[in-house]
C-alpha cells in the first residue's frame, strides 16, 4: 500500500497537539508495516529525524502553509498536483485539511470543532476558511477519524454526518511519561520553581484554555492557604492572550506564577512528573492529552467537569480526577486546596490516574488508524475493479 501523509505539523522543537499526534502514529505505522511505502509531505524544510524507517520518503512542498491563503495554495494546488502525479492508494491528513476533487481515497482526523463553538476567538480569515472548506473536507473524505465520543457527536451534529463514517480512536500516552524519582523532582523544582512544589498547566495559551481564570483561582487559593505552592504555565502564546498577561500582572501572588514558555519533549515529561497536580480546566477540548500524560506520571489532575460547556476531559479522565466547573474561580481554587491539603486524596488520585492512563496506548491508536487506511484503500480498489 502506498500511503501519502500531510505532515505539516512535524516540526522539531515545536511539537504540540497535532504534531505529537502525527509523530506518535506515523513512526509506529511505518515501522510496523515495512511492505508499505509512506510519503510524508512537509510545508517547509524537513528534519531527517522523521525518516523513521527505509519505507519512508520525505518531501517538502512550499510555501509554508500557516495562513488561509497559503492553506489554499498548499493543499488545493501544490499538494494536489503532487498527489495526482503519484497516485497513492490512500491519503491521510492528521489535521483535517485535504486537497479536493482528487478522486484519491482520503482519511482525515478532526480533533474537535472548537471553531464552531468559539468562533469569536478565531481570526476572521481563519474562520472564513473553516466555514467554507471544512464542510467540503467532511463531504469528500472517505472516512473521518476523531479522538473522543464527544468530538464524534459534535462532528455529526454540526455537519450532519452519518455516524458510520466517523470512527473514534483515542489518543495514546508516550512511555516517556512515567513517575519520576525524588532526585529528578528536586532538580526540576530547583530549576523552575525555586525548589517549591507547583501546580502545572501545559498547552497553548489562548482564551479557550481558560488560563486567566486559572490564575485568578490560584491567587484565591494562595490567599486562603498561605502555602509556598507555585503555578507553572508551560506553553507558547497562540492568540488573544492579553487577558492572561493582565491576570498575571494583577495577581496578588504574581511572583509565584511562572510563565515558562514552550518546553520540548526532552524535558516535558520530567516537568509534568514533578508537579504536585495538573490544573487543566479548559473550556473546550477534543481530547485533552495533558490529562492522561499527567496521570501516567502519577500526578493528580484537576480538570473540567462533564457538566461544563463542551468539556470532554471527564470522558478521558473517568473517575480518576477532581472535576470542577471551569467557569467558577471558587470551584477551581477549592480543588487546589483539597489536593494540596489532603494527603490521602493526593495519594488516591496518583494511583487512580496511573490505572486510568493504562487504557491509552499509541500502539493501539496507530494499529487502529492503519486499519482504517487499509480498509479505505481496499474499498476504493474494489469499487474501481467493479
Amino acid at each position: 500500500m502506498q500511503i501519502a501523509v500531510n505532515t505539516r505539523f512535524l516540526m522539531p522543537g515545536k511539537l504540540e497537539g497535532f504534531g505529537v499526534y502525527t509523530d506518535e502514529l506515523l513512526k509506529r505505522m511505518a515501522i510496523e508495516n515495512p511492505s508499505d511505502t509512506f510519503t510524508f509531505y512537509f510545508d517547509r524544510k524537513f528534519d531527517t529525524c522523521y525518516h523513521y524507517s527505509d519505507n519512508v520518503t520525505l518531501r517538502s512542498i512550499f510555501p509554508p502553509a500557516r495562513h488561509p491563503v497559503l492553506f489554499y495554495i498548499w493543499f488545493q494546488m501544490r499538494l494536489k498536483q503532487k498527489l495526482l502525479a503519484t497516485k497513492p492508494d490512500v491519503f491521510f491528513s492528521p489535521d483535517s485539511f485535504m486537497p479536493l476533487g482528487m478522486h484519491i481515497p482520503s482519511v482525515i482526523t478532526i480533533h474537535d470543532v472548537a471553531y464552531m463553538r468559539f468562533s469569536d476567538y478565531i481570526g476572521k480569515s481563519h474562520l472564513a476558511y473553516y466555514q467554507r472548506y471544512m464542510p467540503k473536507f467532511v463531504a469528500e473524505a472517505a472516512h473521518i477519524i476523531t479522538v473522543s465520543e464527544f468530538s464524534k457527536k459534535e462532528i455529526c451534529h454540526f455537519y450532519e454526518v452519518d455516524p458510520g463514517r466517523v470512527t473514534v480512536i483515542y489518543n495514546g500516552v508516550s512511555p516517556r511519561f512515567k513517575p519520576v524519582d525524588l532526585v529528578t523532582r528536586q532538580q526540576i523544582q530547583n530549576q523552575y520553581s525555586d525548589g517549591k512544589p507547583y501546580f502545572l498547566y501545559v498547552g497553548a495559551i489562548h482564551p479557550r484554555k481558560n488560563i486567566a481564570r486559572l490564575i485568578e483561582a490560584f491567587d484565591k487559593y494562595k490567599q486562603k492557604s498561605k502555602s509556598n505552592m507555585q503555578l507553572l504555565i508551560v506553553g507558547r502564546h497562540s492568540w488573544h492572550f492579553d487577558d492572561v498577561i493582565d491576570a498575571h500582572k494583577q495577581a496578588k501572588y504574581s511572583q509565584d506564577i511562572r510563565m515558562i514558555g514552550y518546553v520540548g519533549f526532552e524535558k516535558l515529561p520530567d516537568i509534568v512528573g514533578s508537579a504536585h497536580a495538573l490544573t487543566y480546566v479548559s473550556l473546550y477540548e477534543g481530547f485533552g492529552l495533558p490529562v492522561i500524560e499527567a496521570m501516567a506520571c502519577g500526578v493528580p489532575v484537576i480538570t473540567s467537569s462533564a457538566r461544563s460547556t463542551g468539556a470532554v476531559m471527564a470522558e478521558v479522565a473517568g473517575d480518576a480526577a477532581i472535576t470542577v466547573d471551569p467557569e467558577s474561580v471558587e470551584d477551581i481554587a477549592e480543588a487546589m486546596h483539597r489536593v494540596s491539603e489532603d494527603v490521602s486524596l493526593h495519594d488516591q488520585l496518583c494511583k487512580a490516574g496511573i490505572d486510568q492512563a493504562r487504557q491509552y496506548s499509541w500502539d493501539i491508536s496507530a494499529s487502529k488508524t492503519y486499519g482504517i487506511l487499509k480498509n479505505v484503500s481496499q474499498l476504493a480498489l474494489e469499487a474501481f475493479v467493479q
